[in-house]
């Protein structure tokens, strides 16, 4: 898992690659919003190591795999892991990178392996929560290579940069958002939501238990 200082080169990383500014976040404000967004991050993973430490206690544990297959352009909806039903694996186990965010879940099972859909799988729809206080729930649809999107109400407060949690574990970071477009015209807005490192970059994983 990272810690704070890896969290911060990773994030700024992150936003120097890939973030798409909305009209109220120019020049000085973009490092304003980087440092909270960097902060909420911070708090995620340390939730994060907690839980993987009280599944380490109890009657099941957290797996260890390695990505055989996957997170390339050909490959950007399906990652092959190299652990399965020998190890207890079963459908809908979560995965999460060793960076310690949610990448998807277990779609399908092998003995000696595993497929993990993640959540950007184009088509697959996946209910998170955002705002500070994770009271803001709306659905994503998967759009592939990494990116999810939803139309939401324009009176809805989301941004770009905000943390969106997995609506079934809401201790689990699943993605952030992207861009919001907006115009004054439109009762709809449309947001775009990622992974918070791409799907490539990926080649060790954990596999979560209930």
């Amino acid at each position: 898992l990272l810690n704070g200082a890896a969290l911060v080169r990773r994030m700024t990383s992150f936003v120097g690659g890939g973030f798409s500014r909305e009209e109220d976040v120019m020049g000085g404000d973009m490092v304003n919003v980087l440092r909270k967004k960097v902060f909420d991050l911070e708090v995620a993973n340390k939730d994060l190591q907690t839980l993987l430490a009280k599944k380490a206690l109890s009657s099941k544990t957290v797996i260890s795999a390695q990505i055989q297959l996957g997170g390339g352009w050909i490959f950007s909806d399906v990652l092959l892991i190299d652990r399965g039903s020998n190890e207890g694996i079963v459908k809908g186990n979560p995965v999460v990178s060793a960076d310690g965010f949610l990448l998807g879940t277990i779609d399908e099972v092998g003995s000696t392996w595993s497929r993990v859909a993640p959540f950007s799988q184009l088509g697959r729809k996946t209910v998170v929560r955002g705002g500070a206080n994770k009271d803001i729930i709306f659905e994503l649809v998967g759009a592939g290579g990494g990116e999810m999107r939803a139309d939401l109400p324009v009176s809805v407060s989301l941004h770009t940069g905000d943390i969106l949690w997995w609506g079934e574990s809401p201790g689990l970071v699943l993605g952030v958002i992207d861009s919001v477009d907006r115009l004054p015209t439109r009762p709809i807005e449309y947001l775009t939501a990622r992974h918070i490192v791409p799907l490539s970059s990926f080649v060790h994983v954990f596999v979560l238990f209930p």
